[in-house]
Order: structure tokens, then sequence, then C-alpha cells
């Protein structure tokens, strides 16, 4: 938890004018809401100034019977007892302030109580109960429609997700409360989801997201002028830095950092600046520099009686002691860090202390006692459910093990852990070194080769150093109890590479001996090897004294053949190359010419069907009039097909993206295409659309389903049905448009053709209308320019799906998860309304009755032009009947159409 106290950070402005509120003439009520503004200022900066606000505001509530104010003033003090981490007082604190609420009929108070009890059970680890806290807080401050508190408690369940290793539920927690803070514009709000989205991908080892997001971070917080919050993310991009061993980089984004922090005497702040320095320092066995880190950053800490970060830096102290062979002292610290978290019940914490004491039990041969630490540790963990701690728990009892040679119990361990990894996602590349280790310190060296050349690998596409140097490490030793001694002179030499800070006198004496053992099996191959030259030479040249001439003369004819032969090979091969090439050249320059010509004859096509097209757009008498139309668009749009497919195959279709509904996209194709439909009697049904924000280039978007929907028709026969629907994927921030038919199917044979160029699976068999073949293929290419792909599945004989992502918007409409959604019901139904009007409403709506009866129910902009001729002051009956009718049309419901046009006659 990093909490920061800087007066500067919050507002010293601020605090100044609420100070000068209370020297008004204001009345009780008004006051007691002042002291709490200022209590909520110095919330992180100074307790003892939170204590005498409070106090002050309950006096005057209590006098002025005001429960509210009573109500925040405790949950300020419930805050800061908290973060001092006196977690039973704060619960009492946060009780009393629900009993308040409650009695008052303050609802906001309410979800603050629960809010804080959440959070005080994740402090303990207890996440089942945190999780259940912070989901009842979130139905009342939704209920209230607190937004930015909404937002809120979608991040503080998403930090349980992520105490929990669900990293996808995390990520979506936390996209939900970037949504809402942009609807709100809390750029301050933008800025921290930006940080926990980033946390995450860098747990992931997504190193690049990581690093995205906590720039996100940083420009937010850079418009606010917020140094406080600037800090914290030159913290976190400093930590994606170290992750990836750039120990440079992380080193100086620390330093700038704590310059920020002391410019605004945030001292917490500085103390975690401090504490990530010396890391960066630890990890580059820097020990005394580390040391000297740490024990700063420990200095500010006790100072400020933070117990939690206190423990934290005892922690690192001991490593670092440990790492210097000060084994006494190491065991101190991790006692007095075990001591404070006992002291405020942190489990998991204390099960982080009961692993370092284990550590160093091991390297003191105290075997029994590093396997009870370890396995006090593995329960705490089991029991909360933190499976994450919990393959770290069996990776140190199989590491105990290992010490004692205890082969059976230690692959036992080590594959728990591997497999346990593998439920919560891909196992990590420390987790193949550590088992590689254990096998090669086991001398099951063809193990050990496995797993070890596996783990590096991943660990050098994660840029993870480290475990690339401590693979190596053993890898050096496992190709040697193989005998290859090649390879394990260039792992060694890999080893090297990556810990030139470590190299030791031993290890430059492993590589001489290696490299000398290297080169002399080299030179003696050589050696071999010219010998065996020269024997040869030998005894050619004994041979050759026994030849007589005549076998010499048969040797020199055949040689003139051989060569005579040869170089009519090598001139016949020249000429054939020769050939090739010019045949080559030819087919460029003749696609070059079909390419142009194509061009030019689709453009020739294009300007006179616009011309058409133009002329017989409005009229609608006589009947060919508007078949001219028609057919003028369907040329239209294949021709646009064949230029669109050739641009995007040239890289140079320019995509427009704009933000707008899905069903305005399919509504609009739907009118197209209606026509079609029509003439063949077939059924269309569609699903519910609505609520679906996308990012597309609209007309290219149109066109795709335009393009699905003909293909639906083509092969669906008469009485047959086409189906559109979209499914939504939001953690992937794409949503999926499908369009099914009843049609023929395609062959499995056929699936994986169907979107090249000119290919038809069935036309010329069904004799069914011909097109370009390009529709399918336009319809891919168009949907990978928006980052997304289009599918298809399909029985033999039951008809074909085509399905296409495409990107969402980031202003979705807010909705809650899944598992809060039963308590929260949109009893809304247009299907289930039942109007009626008085005798001047059905007048009105009787007036432009005859001109609806004539309309088609896909011609929406019709209809909407016949509807916008009404008064904008008509009654809320008339309001409710047109947004009733305009339901019908977009969901293409003509029964209710025809139910809602009855009720006026």
């Amino acid at each position: 938890m990093m909490v920061c106290l800087s007066l500067q950070a919050q507002n010293k402005l601020k605090v100044d004018s609420l100070k000068e509120v209370l020297q008004a003439n204001i009345s009780d009520k008004q006051k007691a809401d002042t002291y709490n503004c200022l209590a909520y200022q110095y919330r992180y900066a100074d307790s003892s100034k939170v204590a005498f606000y409070t106090s002050q505001s309950i006096m005057l509530a209590k006098k002025a019977n005001y429960g509210a104010a009573q109500a925040d003033a405790l949950y300020y003090l419930g805050w800061v007892t908290m973060i001092k981490g006196h977690y039973q007082e704060a619960n009492r604190f946060y009780e009393h302030c629900m009993e308040v609420a409650q009695e008052a009929g303050y609802a906001k108070g309410k979800a603050n109580a629960l809010n804080g009890i959440g959070v005080v059970y994740r402090m303990q680890s207890n996440y089942p109960q945190a999780l259940k806290m912070y989901q009842k807080s979130l139905k009342i401050r939704y209920k209230i429609g607190d937004q930015r508190a909404v937002a809120e408690s979608y991040n503080n369940i998403g930090f349980v997700y992520l105490c929990q290793s669900k990293h996808t539920q995390a990520l979506r927690m936390y996209h939900t409360a970037l949504i809402i803070y942009k609807q709100t514009r809390d750029l301050q709000g933008i800025g921290r989801s930006y940080v926990k989205i980033g946390e995450v991908h860098r747990i992931l080892n997504e190193y690049p997201q990581a690093l995205k997001m906590h720039q996100n971070a940083l420009r937010a917080h850079k418009k606010l002028r917020n140094k406080q919050q600037m800090a914290l993310s030159y913290i976190k991009i400093g930590d994606v830095y170290r992750a990836q061993g750039n120990y440079l980089k992380a080193f100086k984004v620390y330093q700038e950092s704590l310059k920020l922090q002391e410019q605004i005497s945030d001292k917490v702040g500085v103390s975690w600046s401090y504490f990530k320095l010396g890391e960066v320092h630890r990890m580059q066995r820097e020990y005394d520099q580390a040391l000297k880190m740490h024990q700063k950053a420990l200095k500010i800490r006790k100072q400020i009686r933070i117990k939690r970060l206190t423990a934290w830096s005892y922690t690192k102290l001991g490593r670092i002691y440990d790492l210097q062979g000060a084994h006494f002292q190491a065991l101190n610290m991790h006692q007095k860090a075990l001591k404070i978290r006992e002291q405020i019940g942190d489990q998991i914490d204390i099960s982080w202390s009961y692993d370092e004491i284990g550590k160093i039990h091991c390297i003191r041969k105290e075997y029994k006692q590093a396997l009870k630490m370890h396995k006090e540790a593995l329960k705490i963990r089991k029991k909360l459910g933190a499976k994450t701690w919990e393959v770290k728990s069996y990776l140190l009892i199989g590491r105990v093990y290992l010490t004692q040679k205890r082969a059976d119990s230690v692959k036992f361990y080590f594959e728990k852990a591997l497999a346990l990894r593998g439920e919560i996602g891909e196992p990590l590349a420390q987790d193949y070194v550590i088992l590689g280790t254990a096998y090669c310190v086991l001398g099951n060296y063809k193990e050990a080769q496995h797993h070890l050349e596996k783990g590096i690998q991943m660990a050098k596409e994660n840029g993870r150093p480290e475990t690339v140097r401590d693979g190596a490490e053993y890898l050096v030793k496992t190709y040697e109890g193989l005998g290859q001694i090649d390879k394990a002179y260039q792992c060694l030499k890999l080893f090297t590479q990556m810990a030139d800070s470590l190299l030791n006198g031993e290890n430059i004496r492993k590589v001489a001996q290696l490299e000398e053992r290297y080169i002399a099996g080299k030179q003696q191959d050589s050696l071999s090897a010219i010998q065996a030259s020269e024997r040869k030479v030998l005894v050619a040249e004994i041979n050759a004294q026994r030849a007589n001439r005549r076998t010499a003369l048969i040797g020199a004819g055949l040689l003139v053949i051989l060569l005579l032969v040869l170089g009519l090979f090598y001139h016949s091969k020249q000429r054939g190359n020769q050939m090739l090439v010019a045949t080559n050249a030819q087919l460029v320059e003749l696609d070059r010419f079909k390419q142009q010509m194509l061009g030019m004859i689709v453009h020739d096509l294009k300007n006179p069907l616009n011309s058409i097209i133009g002329l017989s757009e409005e009229q609608t008498n006589p009947q060919f009039f508007t078949d001219i139309n028609r057919s003028g668009k369907r040329m239209h749009h294949l021709i646009m097909n064949i230029l669109d497919v050739q641009k995007m195959e040239e890289h140079r279709l320019k995509i427009e993206p704009q933000t707008t509904l899905a069903e305005t996209i399919i509504n609009a194709a739907v009118a197209q295409v209606n026509y079609i439909i029509q003439e063949k009697g077939l059924k269309l049904k569609v699903g519910c659309l609505t609520g679906f924000s996308v990012n597309v280039d609209i007309d290219l978007m149109e066109r795709v389903v335009v393009n699905l929907l003909t293909n639906a028709t083509k092969y669906t026969p008469v009485g047959g049905t086409i189906t559109i629907d979209i499914v939504s994927d939001a953690p992937t921030g794409f949503c999926k448009i499908q369009v099914s038919d009843t049609g023929v199917g395609i062959a499995p044979e056929h699936l994986d053709k169907v979107f090249d160029k000119y290919q038809q699976a069935f036309a010329k068999k069904l004799g069914q209308m011909r097109s370009t073949g390009l529709g399918l293929t336009f319809c891919k290419l168009a949907t990978e320019a928006h980052g997304g792909n289009l599918e298809v599945a399909s029985v033999r004989g039951k008809g074909a799906t085509f399905g296409f992502t495409v990107p969402l918007s980031e202003n979705q409409p807010i909705s809650l998860p899944q598992e809060l959604k039963t308590e929260i019901t949109d009893v809304s139904d247009s299907q289930n309304i039942v109007l009626t009007f008085t005798k001047t409403e059905k007048e009105i709506l009787q007036s432009i009755l005859p001109q609806l009866v004539k309309c088609k129910l896909y011609e929406i902009s019709k209809i909407g032009k016949i509807l916008d001729t009404l008064p904008v002051d008509v009654s809320e009956n008339i309001k409710e009947w047109m947004s009733a009718l305009k339901d019908a049309i977009y969901t293409h419901d003509t029964t209710r159409f025809q139910e809602l046009l009855d009720i006026v006659q």
C-alpha cells in the first residue's frame, strides 16, 4: 500500500480557503461539513489534525442532529486508524459509521463504511470477505448514482481479484472503472486506472503494455500538475524497467521520483523512492549501497509510524544481510518484521516472514525448523486461496528437500508447483529453471537439460536476465555431466555475459579450463584430419607410380570427355536461366498491365453508374425507375469491392474510424438488401442489437454487413431464415456481429477457400446469381484492417454462419458485472406497454397514419421524416408510442409495428 503524506499534493490552497469558510457566519451543519472537508484533505498527511477536525464535526453534528456529517467524520477516523495498522479499532469506527448512517438514512455514508470494512479485510488478506463488502458498497453507490464512487468500487474489486491471481477479472474491473472516469472526465481517476492496469500487465510480464499504461498515467498527472501522482508514475515505470533488467533506466526514473517527492515534502513517497533505489542496488549485487538506501527508508517509516511499510523495510534489510552472509543479523530483521505483522494481523505478509525465516534456517542447515516455517506459510496461503504464493511455498519446501538430496520429495513438491502454476496461468521461466536446477543437483541430466533450456528460452523472451543467468549456471553443469563440452563452453559464455559483475576467480578458472579443453579438442581433431590427409596422398602417389601409361591415357581421355560434358551442361544451364529471367520479367509486366487495365475499367464504370443512381434516386413511378436504381447500386457495390480489395492489398486504403452504434450500421445494411429478402420470401430474424458502441469506418462496415447478407440470400432457399446477432467480448475490446442462414451450407473442403479472391463454392452448380467472387475477400480484408477477424462455420445442408469482430469504443454504456446483476433488474419492456389515447391525441396521430400505412418496415428514414412532422411538445403518451414504434422498426418486428398502427385507428 503506497500512501502519501504531502499536504501540498492535497492542495494547500483549498485547505486555506476551507479555514476561511469557518470564520464566516454559517450554520452548525455547514461548519460540520467544512470540518469534514478539512479532515479529508489531511487523511494521508496528519492523523492528529484528522482527529481534531472530526471531533469538532461530531460535536456540531450532534448539536444540530445532523447524522450525515457525524457518519462522514467517523469514516475519516476509521481511515487514518487503518493506515496506522490498527485494524480492529478501524473496524469499530466503520461499524459505528454504518449505524449512524443507517439511522440518518444516509446511503452514501453506509456505502463508505462498507468500503472501509472491505479495505480492512483486504489488508488482513481475507479476500472473500473483502470482495463481499466491496460488492455491497458498489450496489449502494450504483443505486444513488455516485459515478466516481462506483469507479472506486470497481478498482477495489479489481485489486482483490489481482491478489487472488485472477488477472482477467482484475483487468475487467479496472477497465470498467477507466470507462466511468473518462465519462465523468475525472483526469485523476483516469490516471489511477492506467496505473492499476499497468500493474497487471507487469505482473503478467507484458512489459510493453505495462509501460504504455504507466506513461498514459504520467501524462494525465502532468496535465493536473499533480507532482505526487507524477512521482508514483515514475516509480511504476521504474518497476517495469527493473523487471526487464534495465537497471540504468530504472535507477534514473526512481531518482526523478525522489526529486519530486522531496520538493513536496512527501515523506512516505521519499521512503518508497529510497526503497526502490535500494532494490536496484541489491539486484546489481551492490549490497553496501542497497543497505544504505533501505536504512534511510526504514528511518522515515519508523518516524511516521506506518507499521506495514516498516515491516517491509525490515524484510528487505534481512534479505541483504542474508546475501552478505550475515545470517544472524538477517534472522533478527525477519523476526522484527514478523512481530509487527502479527500485531496488525496481515496474514499474507506473515506468510512472507515465515518464508524468509525458513530460508535462513535452511542456509544454517536447520532443516526441521526450515520446513516448519515454510509449511506454516503454505497453510496460510491455502486458507486464503492465494494460489500464486502457494506455488512459492511448494518451491521453497522443495528446495529444502533438494539441499538434503531427498529426490522423491523434491520431485513431488516441484512438480506440484509447476502443475498449480499451470492452473492459474502459464508457468514462469523461473519455475522451469528451479525444477531444472533440482534435476541437475540430483544427477538427472536429461530432465535437467529439458527444463533449463525451456526456462532460459522463456526468460530471454520475457526479458528476465537474472533468470537467464541462474539457468545458464546450472545448464553448464548439466552439459558437463552429459559430456557435451562444446555446449558447456558456449553456455558458460552466456552465463558470464549475464553476470559479469559476479565473475570471480573460480568462474574465470572454469572458463579457462573449458576453453583449453575446447581448443585442445579442436587441435586434436585438426591433427587427425591432417594425418589422414597425408596418408591418402601417400597412397595415391604409390598407386600412381604402379599405374601404366595405358591407364593414364584412358584416364586422360575420360577427363577430356567429362570436361566437355560439363561445359555443355553449364552453357545449357546459363541459357535456361536467361530464359527464366526474361519470362519472369514478361510476367511482371503483364501483371502490372492487368492491374492498370482493371483500375481503368472499374473507374470508367464507376462514373456512369454514379449518374444512373443519381438520376433515378428520387423516382418512384413508374416501377422500372426503382429497378434501375437498385441495379445501379448493386453494380456500384460490386465495383467498390473490386477497388477496395485492390487498395487494401496494396495498403493504400485509408480507414477513417468513427464512434457509432452497431445497430445503426446493421439497420442501414438491412435496408439495402431488404428488397432481395422480400423477393425471395425469406425471413429475417434480428437479435438484441442495442448497447454496442463501436469505433469503425462506418461505410466499410456497412458494406461488410451488406456483403454477408447478400451472400446469405444467394444460398438460402425460398422460405428460409437469415439471422443477425451481436455477441460482446468486452475484456478483449471487441464485439462479434454474426450473420447466419439456413441455406445449403459449405462443404468442409471449401471452408478454407471461401475468402480467396474469385472463389464461389456453389454458384455455377446451383445456378445462383453471378458475382465477382470478391465479396467475402473484401469482408475479410476490411475486418482485418480494423484489427478484427472474419470466421465461418458451416454444416453441409444446414446453412452457414459468418462472424466478424469489430473494436468497441471506449465509451460503452455502464453495466454491472454479471455477479451483481441478480439484484439490479431492468423492468422496462416496450412490448408490454399498454397505451390509451385521448381524443385529441388520436386526432394528432391519425393525421400521419395514412402516410405510415404506405411505408415498408425497412424504410427507416422515410418513417423518421413522417414522425418529425409531429409537434415538438406532444404528450408523454404520444412520445411513448413513437418510442415503441421505433423499437419495432429497429428490431424488424412487423407484428408489433402493425399493432401500434392499429391502436391509433
